[in-house]
Formats: C-alpha cells, sequence, structure tokens
C-alpha cells in the first residue's frame, strides 16, 4: 500500500495546518494515517486523493461505515 509522508501533503497543507488534519483523522473526517514506525506516521496516497477529490463525500462515506 503507496503511503505519502506527512512532508507530502503539500495540496492539504495548503488547505489546513497538520494539527488540524491530525483532529480530523481522530473525528474520521480526514484519513487515517498509517504507523510506520513507533515515531513516524504516513497517510495511504489513495485515501488523501479520494478526499481531496471530494471531502464532503469522502466524509459521509466514512460516517455510513460507521
Amino acid at each position: 500500500r503507496d503511503c505519502l509522508l506527512s512532508r507530502g501533503l503539500g495540496d492539504v497543507y495548503k488547505r489546513q495546518a497538520v494539527s488540524t488534519l491530525w483532529a480530523w483523522s481522530a473525528q474520521r473526517r480526514f484519513p487515517k494515517p498509517v504507523k510506520l514506525s513507533p515515531r513516524v506516521s504516513a497517510w495511504p496516497v489513495a485515501d488523501v486523493r479520494a478526499w481531496l477529490a471530494d471531502p464532503v463525500a469522502w466524509q459521509a462515506a466514512r460516517q455510513a461505515e460507521g
């Protein structure tokens, strides 16, 4: 599974602060990061691209999943 390190989230950073992305991840409003090591997390590329394409639809789909 391809992952995107946090520094590779340039398009997302233009919209939101990193702390907001972590908070949204906890609230299921943004994709959850994958733990690569104890100190490194990354977001799956496909999930971030889907969110960028339509954040509202992505969030609605996650809420429907339960």
